[in-house]
């Protein structure tokens, strides 16, 4: 979910083993300061990755890569999975949809994705599951709670998503 500048301006000191996670020190905005988890494959990638460049704290990880270089890189990945037309900052917006498929609130979201405004997030609200979806049925099922019963229109797969509006 990070933006290609914060990738590149990420240094030794940004990541946090022991919390599992990378911060991110600069963006475009002045609250894209934010802590993005990694998984622990990632977190293991990352150790290598400096170990085997000898990087010291305050290096930047990728400071040997160019954005021309990424680009060649990305150009060829894309060949290999034999998408035509995407763009890297598409993994963004993919890591967006995929976190707000899965139900995270916006507000989180606006805060992972390190937005000025939730007006940028709201892009994503149209991907969030509908109150009567099984994402939202597992959650109460896992706290323990009994989810709603279906309503008519949604036993029938009709169910119209109000329009949600951004509060300025």
């Amino acid at each position: 979910g990070a933006r290609r500048g914060e990738i590149f301006a990420l240094e030794v000191c940004d990541i946090d083993f022991d919390e599992g996670a990378v911060v991110i020190q600069q963006g475009k905005s002045t609250r894209a300061r934010r802590m993005i988890p990694l998984h622990g494959e990632m977190l293991q990638v990352l150790r290598d990755w400096i170990s085997e460049e000898a990087l010291e704290s305050g290096d930047r990880i990728f400071g040997r890569f160019t954005k021309s270089m990424l680009r060649k890189a990305w150009d060829r990945i894309r060949v290999e999975a034999g998408v035509e037309d995407a763009r890297f900052h598409d993994l963004r917006h993919a890591y967006a949809v995929h976190c707000a498929k899965a139900g995270m609130p916006l507000g989180e979201l606006q805060h992972r994705l390190g937005h000025a405004t939730i007006t940028m997030t709201m892009r994503y609200a149209v991907y969030q599951p509908h109150i009567d979806s099984t994402h939202y049925a597992r959650a109460l099922k896992d706290m323990g709670l009994d989810p709603p019963a279906p309503t008519p229109a949604a036993e029938q797969g009709a169910v119209e998503r109000p329009r949600l509006q951004a509060i300025s």
